[in-house]
């Protein structure tokens, strides 16, 4: 019973590590956001999506000018269809 509950044992644990191998093989190779050229990194995994032009957004803490220009503000691990690997 013993030998069953060791070679039991290895095997989850064999079949554990190929599963944390393979997920990390496929986080390096998924469409994210940092691994894009258009991704302009901030740091703290957030950054910005400089893909389409900067938008502009009204300010209500501001008289004159009230607006300025914003690109879309990401998170590091997001993707989209427009991806371009760096």
């Amino acid at each position: 019973m013993n030998i069953y509950l060791i070679v039991l044992s290895g095997i989850i644990i064999g079949a554990t590590i190929a599963l944390i191998e393979k997920w990390i093989k496929n986080r390096k190779q998924k469409p994210e956001c940092d691994k894009c050229i258009y991704f302009r990194d901030f740091g703290n995994k957030i950054g910005e999506c400089r893909r389409n032009a900067p938008v502009i957004v009204e300010r209500s803490d501001r008289v004159w000018p009230n607006t300025e220009t914003k690109w879309p503000i990401v998170s590091d691990y997001e993707w989209c269809g427009e991806f371009k690997k760096k």
